[in-house]
């Protein structure tokens, strides 16, 4: 049986942390690669520096790995100047280039190899359903996944499988997309972008990770697969938030024009409409553990709740 270590980059951002977790309670050995390494790590996790503009790597990170990870990148949620752009790429092809290279100077075999992707890969607007054969966008984000994705299939000159993952909108407690839509809501207010009916493929954090370890245990994944267990439109989504906080919201439409003055092209990521289908890796086996958006946000929300009730209650006392 191939040991049960990981090698795993961007392992302390939202998506890592959650997968460095799921990793660790399954029995895997997770190796993360970091430029600010910490040494007070639980047993079964060690934290390894790397510096790709210094092009250095501690090369005992390879130490009996059997599988990487790679989830290494800029965040995408910041204004798309020219200099942002190539940021947002390097930080995602040469990191992937380098992690290659210094595998082929270490004679690393892996059995699987997993790479991150995303949404952004398809044709927006289309109306559409999305499958893994659909075909890659145009704009900016598509061009990214599309470079991202090639950087992880040249992985095959070290690995058994390559397996990526298109990840959609993901639901999460602390951090990413969600916890910026929330504090409106506090205020009983449910924004919307343009119509607000633009499709989102949305996923909780630990049906992400459960992807990404389900695409290591299952020997018959090769390329990619969508991680979206259900399309939503971004109004349904305001009420499904609304609904796990216990509120009555306000819905209000903030025009595109707004967007585009606020955001420039970065607005593309909120006005996109994407019907992206997990179909495929179901079929394969997979299960997810929030296969709605409904339970996927009652359990994400249900401490945002608890804590206004005990608010409201405290208040009403005092009165």
């Amino acid at each position: 049986m191939a040991n049960r270590v990981v090698l795993l980059t961007g392992g302390t951002g939202l998506i890592g942390s959650k997968l460095t977790d799921t990793l660790a309670r399954n029995g895997y050995q997770v190796n993360i690669l970091t430029r600010n390494p910490d040494k007070n790590t639980p047993d079964n996790v060690n934290h390894f520096h790397w510096d790709i503009k210094q092009q250095t790597i501690d090369a005992n990170c390879f130490e009996n790995v059997s599988y990487a990870i790679h989830l290494a990148g800029a965040t995408i949620a910041k204004r798309w100047t020219n200099e942002y752009r190539k940021i947002i790429i390097d930080s995602r092809v040469e990191t992937a280039n380098f992690l290659l290279q210094e595998m082929k100077k270490n004679k690393v075999k892996l059995e699987c190899y997993v790479g991150a992707s995303a949404s952004g890969y398809y044709v927006p607007n289309t109306g559409n359903v999305l499958y893994e054969v659909s075909p890659s966008g145009y704009g900016f984000l598509a061009k990214v996944c599309e470079q991202w994705e090639a950087a992880h299939n040249q992985f095959q000159q070290v690995a058994k499988r390559v397996v990526i993952n298109r990840i959609g909108l993901v639901l999460a407690k602390n951090g990413g997309a969600l916890e910026k839509m929330l504090p409106p809501f506090q205020l009983n207010i449910a924004p919307h972008f343009g119509g607000g009916n633009q499709s989102y493929p949305c996923i909780h954090i630990a049906d992400v990770a459960n992807q990404f370890v389900y695409s290591l245990i299952n020997n018959e994944l090769k390329g990619p697969y969508n991680a979206s267990t259900e399309i939503v439109s971004q109004k349904q989504l305001n009420q499904y938030i609304a609904e796990s906080l216990g509120k009555n919201v306000l819905t209000v439409g903030i025009p595109k024009w707004v967007l585009k003055l606020m955001m420039g092209r970065m607005r593309f990521i909120l006005t996109d409409s994407l019907k992206m289908s997990g179909k495929k890796i179901q079929n394969e086996g997979f299960s997810a553990q929030f296969p709605t958006v409904k339970e996927a946000l009652d359990d994400i929300l249900i401490e945002e709740k608890e804590k206004e009730n005990n608010q409201t209650n405290a208040t009403t006392k005092a009165d």
